[in-house]
């Protein structure tokens, strides 16, 4: 296990920079802010690709109103499952994002800025 996803060293290796961590909760947490203000425009539910677990707890933790955040992205499945009740979701897009994930009514795509820490 030591070598692991999780595993001591590969964090070391993550962290190799000592700021690097740092930097990324700075940033991480200024654009994470937004959201609030994207929660009260927008009226979003659940916000998704937040780049990393670790990531997606610091966008709950720093939205006040409660919004879920999840480091994946949904699949096709629950994404119309979710489109079918009415969510609205805020999805960051890192370049990447799969055919069925489309700008419409219900999703608000956000330019990827985040610093994703791998975990």
């Amino acid at each position: 296990m030591a070598n692991g996803p999780v595993g001591k060293k590969n964090l070391t290796i993550a962290f190799r920079d000592e700021n690097t961590y740092r930097k990324s909760r700075i940033t991480n947490a200024r654009i994470f802010s937004q959201l609030t203000q994207l929660k009260a425009t927008a009226q979003i539910d659940v916000v998704f690709n937040c780049g990393g677990y670790v990531n997606g707890v610091y966008a709950m933790v720093n939205t006040p109103e409660k919004i879920m955040a999840y480091n994946d992205l949904p699949d096709q499945e629950i994404f119309q499952e979710l489109l079918k009740k009415g969510i609205v979701m805020a999805i960051y897009d890192d370049g990447k994002l799969p055919a069925y994930i489309q700008p419409q009514k219900q999703v608000i795509l956000l330019k990827d800025e985040l610093m994703r820490t791998g975990f």
